[in-house]
């Protein structure tokens, strides 16, 4: 009878449970049975692969990532770095004011919408609330939904914090069982998931793409390898996130095994899988232990440009045609977002301003 890797009780058809090779909720759709009991996915699900999707709920939230039963991912608060003022941003890349009624003073209040449809249906309800409320003027300009500072609002772009690696961690160890099957190569893991630090086992690297294929609105991969050398003693595995963070997991430094290198690639918007056809060692990847924190952090800032621009761009694209109220890009107040626009900041624009930190030469953490 099967065990739970973790707690080591028996399977059964009540205890066992379904658990994702990687998070479900950043857009990985296989899963797999026989790994955990119920309360240890439960356990994980709710403490390291929760801080898995807090870490990247930006991309995950524009890119609406593939979630089954077609559900749709929640969307995020942005908040203001001026004011105590939050935006939603919905799946996709849209913007919706966190209120659509705004106070400017005693006498005075501003309510949004998008069609003059709305607005009437918003002003009658807000009337009925206030009936003391006497409506002098509406003004219908079609501005964007988003509040004056909106371009304030920080995103950061970490690698993660040691609850992120553990959870990267138990993905490669899913993953290994799934393929190979023999849990006395990788009985340390489990204790490890339980420790306070990922214990250096986990870190970002500076590598090229893992899946090939450009990124695109339409065109970002979860990528996982699991890599055994019995030449180095080592097993090991490298996770790609939204074709764009590189982590190096160590799994087994004293590897008895046999050689193997096998992988799997799925898109994370849509679910379907990619066959990976390029294969790697242990060696190719041991090149990044002699860079520099300073070579690290370039070599991340170059990594995450063509996935930020591709959100970026998302979201620009959803205010075409539409008002600011807030000034963007130097762009004034007022101005509506043309193609053009668009087109001329492209190669230069950060919508997001991103907050960078360093690798932490201790446990090679986070950036």
């Amino acid at each position: 009878m099967q065990k739970c890797i973790n707690c080591n009780i028996n399977l059964s058809n009540i205890t066992n449970s379904e658990e994702h090779i990687l998070p479900h909720s950043i857009g990985w759709k296989t899963a797999v049975t026989g790994i955990f009991c119920k309360e240890c996915n439960e356990k994980f699900g709710k403490s390291i692969d929760h801080a898995m999707f807090e870490n990247f709920r930006f991309p995950a939230t524009v890119l609406n990532v593939y979630r089954e039963n077609d559900r749709n991912i929640p969307g995020m608060r942005l908040y203001s770095k001026t004011s105590s003022d939050y935006i939603w941003l919905l799946p996709g890349g849209s913007i919706k004011r966190a209120s659509p009624i705004q106070k400017i003073s005693d006498n005075i209040w501003r309510l949004y919408a998008e069609t003059k449809e709305q607005l009437n249906k918003l002003v009658n309800s807000f009337i009925k609330k206030k009936s003391d409320v006497k409506i002098e003027e509406i003004e219908n300009d079609q501005s964007i939904l988003a509040p004056e500072d909106y371009h304030t609002t920080e995103i950061k772009w970490f690698t993660g914090n040691s609850d992120v690696l553990k959870s990267l961690i138990k993905s490669a160890m899913v993953f290994y069982l799934q393929k190979e099957n023999i849990p006395q190569f990788i009985e340390k893991i489990p204790a490890l998931l339980a420790g306070i630090n990922a214990g250096g086992k986990a870190y970002p690297i500076v590598f090229k793409q893992l899946n090939p294929e450009p990124i695109t609105a339409h065109s970002v991969y979860h990528t996982i390898y699991l890599i055994g050398s019995l030449q180095n003693k080592m097993l090991a595995s490298i996770i790609e996130l939204f074709s764009t963070y590189r982590y190096f997991i160590l799994l087994n430094n004293n590897y008895p095994g046999l050689d193997l290198c096998v992988s799997h690639s799925q898109n994370c918007i849509t679910g379907q899988e990619y066959t990976l056809t390029k294969t790697y060692r242990i060696e190719d990847f041991r090149n990044d232990v002699n860079l520099s924190i300073e070579e690290r952090s370039m070599g991340f800032q170059k990594e995450i440009r063509p996935l930020k621009k591709l959100l970026n761009n998302i979201i620009l694209n959803k205010l075409l045609n539409k008002k600011l109220d807030f000034e963007l890009f130097d762009i004034p107040k007022g101005t509506e977002i043309t193609q053009e626009i668009i087109d001329k900041i492209d190669a230069a624009q950060d919508f997001t301003r991103s907050e960078n930190r360093s690798f932490d030469t201790l446990n090679r953490g986070s950036v």
